[in-house]
């Protein structure tokens, strides 16, 4: 669900065949092997994600990425709006 997420919102578009490869693709380089991501792996795909679609190698760059990127996925919710929910596929700007 995440990756296909990420996808869209970083794509503009989800295609089910070549969507559900490059999560397997991501899933095969993220977990390295393993079953789970752990920390590390997940924080390392993070960076990972940052560092292909920025134009800069820049903490600033990534960290602006990052934050618009999940801005496009999510949604704050609760009290003060302390707690980000996935917004709906069709609903990722």
């Amino acid at each position: 669900a995440l990756n296909k997420k990420l996808q869209i919102a970083v794509l503009g578009h989800y295609d089910e065949v070549k969507g559900l490869q490059l999560a397997k693709q991501d899933w095969k380089m993220d977990s390295q092997g393993q079953q789970t991501l752990n920390f590390s792996r997940f924080s390392l795909s993070w960076f990972q994600l940052a560092d292909t679609w920025t134009s800069e190698v820049s903490e600033d760059a990534y960290c602006t990425f990052l934050s618009q990127l999940i801005q496009r996925m999510c949604v704050a919710t609760g009290a003060g709006g302390g707690t980000l929910r996935f917004r709906r596929d069709e609903d990722i700007v």
